[in-house]
């Protein structure tokens, strides 16, 4: 991307989302509100744009936070539905996370018990037993409805006061309803999303890499026992923390980001390890492999690198409907 035009799209994004001062006293929701009139809406389709790309550190937040519909475009409704919002989801919590110790509840709660430490497993701020206590209560309380700019590296939960945790949790599980609210198949009983998935992944790859396609039919390698897992855990589980908060700043962009553009993503992980898979002479070198695939050190490079390659697998195909966001991502490059 050329320097001028990534200092443009900033600036739109500052402009948008309020220019954030590195002192005390200057908040992202003041800059926004002298920014922006508080009557005007943010325009959704250039945010969207502008995001595609990855969103600065400060402003990420509130970003999220707009792109998922949870808070809104006119500043002056957001105070008062994003507090409405969060009292909501304490009700939530008061009235579901009980449930979990009854008969009926145990083994959704165990479940969730057990996946949430796997999510990011190696990553300090996944080991703190307060982080994972958050994860527990939105999780079972989100599942329970359908059955009735410090370091991450280093940044520790328990220095934040227990409004601004209740605070956090809150937006946490309003962002993360609406990410699931596109996937639900994926999770309901025998996850039929992620099969089709898995199939539409299967069908990309026999289309766009025969040879590998080939050799995985060759020496019996079902896609089921690898992509599983990457349509379960959104790539959470291949990926650095940070690699994953930038992919889903694309996937918050696009309209169908984690429900279709995720498939695409899987299929351009797939082939950049097409030649060292094929290298493999045997199922147990292959699978090998593709459960240890060399992603430790990946960043805004890597990333911006992979939904290109995506984006291209999609044009090739046809079956997407491109939006004028992922668009967007080649005149920036």
């Amino acid at each position: 991307m050329k320097l001028d035009e990534m200092m443009t799209r900033f600036s739109r994004l500052k402009q948008m989302l309020g220019e954030v001062l590195e002192t005390d006293s200057y908040s992202l929701e003041k800059a926004m509100k002298k920014n922006n009139p508080e009557d005007e809406a943010i325009d959704m389709e250039q945010l969207r744009k502008d995001c595609w790309l990855g969103i600065p550190n400060t402003a990420r937040p509130l970003a999220w936070r707009i792109l998922c519909g949870y808070s809104p475009t006119i500043h002056d409704l957001r105070d008062r539905t994003v507090k409405q919002k969060r009292e909501e989801y304490w009700l939530y919590v008061e009235h579901y996370f009980q449930l979990r110790t009854e008969e009926s509840y145990q083994a959704m709660f165990r479940q969730i018990y057990i996946d949430v430490p796997r999510m990011c497993p190696l990553h300090p701020i996944f080991q703190q037993s307060v982080v994972r206590e958050c994860f527990e209560r939105m999780l079972f309380v989100w599942a329970a409805q359908f059955v009735l700019e410090e370091d991450l590296e280093t940044f520790h939960v328990s220095k934040l006061s227990k409004e601004q945790l209740s605070t956090v949790e809150a937006d946490t599980f309003w962002c993360v309803s609406f990410l699931l609210e596109n996937i639900q198949d994926n999770y309901t009983f025998e996850q039929p999303g992620i099969h089709l998935k898995v199939q539409d992944l299967k069908e990309v790859i026999s289309v766009t890499d025969e040879q590998l396609y080939d050799h995985f039919d060759k020496h019996g390698v079902d896609f089921l026992q690898f992509s599983f897992r990457w349509m379960n855990n959104l790539l959470m589980r291949e990926l650095p923390l940070q690699a994953t908060i930038r992919l889903w700043d694309t996937y918050l962009s696009e309209k169908d980001g984690f429900s279709e553009f995720h498939t695409y993503v899987c299929a351009a992980f797939l082939r950049l390890w097409s030649k060292r898979l094929q290298s493999e002479t045997d199922f147990q070198g292959i699978m090998i492999l593709l459960q240890n695939l060399p992603t430790k050190n990946w960043a805004n490079e890597q990333i911006c690198e992979l939904t290109a390659d995506a984006f291209s697998l999609i044009c090739d195909i046809g079956t997407f409907i491109v939006t004028e966001e992922s668009l967007d991502y080649f005149s920036y490059c």
